[in-house]
C-alpha cells in the first residue's frame, strides 16, 4: 500500500512539473510569434504564480508593447522568484541603455555576463554602454570578445567599425568593415550599410578599384535604384577614365528620358568631388538642355562647413544660338548671389581635366582675391 502511495505522489510531482514548464513553453512560444495582445488578456491577470521564466516572458511581452512600467514590474517579479536567470538582468539592463541610464545598465549586464560568459548579446549590449558613454576602448574590447562567441548578433559585427570610425582610425575601420561583410546576412538592411560604407571609406582613401567593386556590388543589390551610377562616375572620373564613365552617364540619361530616376536623380548627377582650400567641392551635371533658353549644364558647388553653396561656377549657355565652330558654353560664378561672367569658354565635347583646372584657377584667383579685399 505504501509504495503505491510513493508511486502515485511521484506521478503527481512529475505531472505539476510537466505542466508548468509546458505552460511556460506555451507563453514563450506566444511571445516569439509576436501575439502580444493574446498573452496580456489571456495570460497576465496571475503571475504570480507563474515560474520565474513565465513572468519573465509576460514581463517581455509589455516591453514590445512600450509598457515599460509592467515591464518593470514584472522583470523584478521575474528576478524575485529566480536570481540565476541571466535573461532577466540582461533585458533589464537593455532597457536602462534605452533610458540612457549608463551606470545602472552596466550594473545589470555585469550579472548577466557572470551567470552565463558565453552569450555575446550580453557581451554586446554592455559594450553599447561603453560606447554611448565615449569609452570607445572598453567598448571595442567587449564587441571584439562578442564575435568571438557563439551566434553574435549582427549588429555587433557592424559596431567594430563605427568605434574605430570614432576613435578616427580609418585604417582598422575599413578591415573591420570587411571583415564584418564575412560575417552578417546577406539579405539584410545592415550588409546594404556596410558595402555603403565599404564604397565610401575606399573612395576617400582613394583605393578606387576597391570602391568600384563595392558600388557595383551595392547596384547588383539594388537594380532598379540606379542610386549607384553616379557614384560609379565619380570613381571612373577620379580614376581619369571618362570614356568608362560615359556607360552610366548613358544609362542615367535613358532612365532620365523614361522618367523613371527616383526624386534625387530628377535634376542632376554628381560627376566629381574634390577639396579646395579645405572645402568640398561637389562637380555636377544637369540633365536638362534648354535650347535656345539661358540654362547651366555643369555646376561646380564650393561647400561651407554646413554643406551650403555659397559660391558656385557653372558652364552657362546663352539663349542666342551659338554660331557654328563656336563654343557653345561660357564660364560663369556667382559668390553669395552676385553673378560674373568669366572669359573662359568650352565646346560641348569639352576636356574634363581642362575644366577642373580652369574652375581651381578661378577659385585661386577670384575667390581669394574677393576675400582678401573684404579683409
Amino acid at each position: 500500500m505504501n509504495k503505491i502511495i510513493i508511486i502515485v505522489l511521484i506521478g503527481l510531482t512529475s505531472l505539476v512539473g510537466y505542466t508548468q514548464e509546458d505552460f511556460t513553453n506555451t507563453i514563450k512560444t506566444l511571445y516569439e510569434n509576436k501575439q502580444y495582445d493574446k498573452i496580456i488578456s489571456e495570460y497576465s491577470g496571475n503571475v504570480k504564480n507563474y515560474s520565474a521564466k513565465a513572468v519573465y516572458y509576460v514581463g517581455m511581452t509589455y516591453y514590445s508593447k512600450s509598457d515599460y512600467n509592467n515591464f518593470l514590474k514584472l522583470i523584478d517579479l521575474s528576478i524575485k522568484k529566480d536570481k540565476t536567470d541571466p535573461d532577466t538582468f540582461f533585458s533589464k539592463g537593455v532597457y536602462y541603455n534605452y533610458k540612457r541610464k549608463f551606470s545602472t545598465a552596466i550594473k545589470l549586464l555585469k550579472k548577466a555576463i557572470k551567470l552565463n560568459p558565453n552569450e555575446s548579446s550580453y557581451l554586446g549590449a554592455l559594450g553599447n554602454s561603453y560606447c554611448f558613454l565615449g569609452r570607445s576602448d572598453k567598448a571595442l574590447s567587449l564587441y571584439k570578445s562578442a564575435i568571438k562567441k557563439e551566434n553574435p548578433p549582427d549588429y555587433i559585427f557592424t559596431q567594430i567599425p563605427l568605434v574605430y570610425l570614432m576613435k578616427n582610425d580609418i585604417k582598422n575601420a575599413i578591415k573591420s568593415f570587411y571583415i564584418a561583410k564575412d560575417n552578417i546576412s546577406k539579405d539584410s538592411e545592415s550588409y546594404i550599410n556596410l558595402i555603403k560604407n565599404i564604397a565610401n571609406h575606399e573612395l576617400l582613401s582613394k583605393e578606387y578599384d576597391k570602391a568600384l567593386i563595392a558600388f557595383k556590388e551595392l547596384n547588383e543589390l539594388r537594380p532598379k535604384g540606379f542610386g549607384y551610377y553616379s557614384e560609379i562616375i565619380q570613381v571612373y572620373y577620379a580614376k581619369k577614365e571618362y570614356k568608362k564613365a560615359e556607360t552610366y552617364k548613358q544609362r542615367l540619361y535613358e532612365n532620365y528620358s523614361k522618367d523613371t530616376l527616383n526624386v534625387y536623380r530628377k535634376k542632376w548627377f554628381c560627376l566629381d568631388k574634390f577639396i579646395w582650400k579645405d572645402k568640398r567641392v561637389h562637380a555636377m551635371e544637369y540633365f536638362a538642355v534648354k535650347e535656345n533658353k539661358y540654362f547651366y549644364k555643369h555646376v561646380f558647388y564650393v561647400l561651407n562647413e554646413n554643406g551650403k553653396a555659397k559660391i558656385t561656377i557653372q558652364m552657362e549657355n546663352a539663349p542666342n544660338p551659338v554660331k557654328s565652330g563656336e563654343p557653345k558654353y561660357n564660364l560663369g560664378m556667382e559668390i553669395n548671389g552676385t553673378h560674373t561672367s568669366l572669359p573662359y569658354k568650352f565646346d560641348e565635347n569639352f576636356d574634363y581635366d581642362e575644366l577642373k583646372k580652369t574652375v581651381i584657377q578661378v577659385l585661386n584667383e577670384k575667390v581669394n582675391a574677393d576675400l582678401s579685399s573684404r579683409r
